[in-house]
């Protein structure tokens, strides 16, 4: 038996990742085989079991479970997206669905996946949803991609990479409404840290940050200057010193300007 209540996609999700669809699939990162490899050893993903790559976008993750051998269904609520996963992704089951709501029946599945995604659920909901379609001893995996600054060698790459560098962080995690607490003041404080230490060219604000945050973005990194990226081929004059960094090839994002901080609001 599926899920019940009428539960409607939020419009900015709807709009922006339908007409995004195509960029999306060319800028959106995949994920690292560890963490793919890691995640299905813990869920026990195997040949004969059945998982849900929830809110599968594009298919990013979908197309890395494929290989486990499981019945992969992907469920994703737009419909653009879903076209990408059905073309590059042939095998999977697709389904038009949310976390709050999937087109399942009750203990149907093994386990379920949710890739760069779970910030855009009514939690409370989404959990109760989850919890039903799981069997008895089902497993539920979350993935996001982020750079942990707090890791020195991670802060210390971030130091030396000859990029310009940029922070859209959420107001928190979800609550158990959907909403997010996180106040303009203490996510101003930890950006304002971040920098005065210099690590930061670009900030703005994702999911759950107001009018009210980008304010308290903007009053807090005024006067502070921004990071000045070293040349590309500093961190092989840095080898040659005997310091060991590894060589960095970018994507190209197009042209960043280096000279200023800029300060932006948008929807991941």
């Amino acid at each position: 038996m599926s899920g019940s209540g009428a539960i409607r996609i939020r419009r900015e999700a709807s709009v922006g990742f339908g007409r995004s669809a195509d960029v999306y699939e060319r800028a959106r990162p995949s994920y690292p085989p560890e963490a793919v490899t890691l995640l299905v050893h813990e869920l026990t993903i195997e040949p004969g079991s059945t998982v849900v790559d929830l809110a599968a976008g594009t298919g990013k993750l979908t197309r890395l479970l494929a290989p486990s051998g499981a019945h992969v269904v992907a469920v994703e609520p737009v419909a653009a997206m879903r076209e990408h996963v059905e073309a590059s992704v042939p095998g999977v089951t697709v389904m038009e669905g949310m976390a709050e709501r999937m087109p399942l029946g009750d203990a149907s599945v093994h386990a379920v996946v949710a890739a760069q995604a779970f910030h855009w659920f009514e939690a409370a909901r989404a959990a109760t949803e989850i919890a039903r379609v799981l069997e008895p001893g089902g497993r539920l995996g979350l993935l996001w991609n982020v750079r942990d600054e707090s890791v020195p060698w991670v802060q210390e790459l971030s130091r030396i990479a000859p990029l310009p560098i940029s922070v859209y962080p959420n107001a928190g995690l979800p609550n158990e409404f959907g909403g997010y607490d996180e106040t303009p003041e203490a996510m101003a404080e930890v950006l304002g840290e971040f920098g005065r230490t210099g690590l930061l060219n670009i900030v703005g604000g994702c999911c759950g940050t107001t009018p009210d945050h980008i304010r308290a973005f903007a009053d807090i990194v005024r006067g502070v200057a921004p990071r000045v990226p070293p040349p590309a081929d500093h961190h092989r004059k840095e080898h040659r010193r005997g310091r060991q960094y590894p060589e960095l090839s970018p994507p190209d994002h197009g042209p960043v300007r280096r000279r200023c901080r800029g300060v932006r609001h948008e929807r991941c």
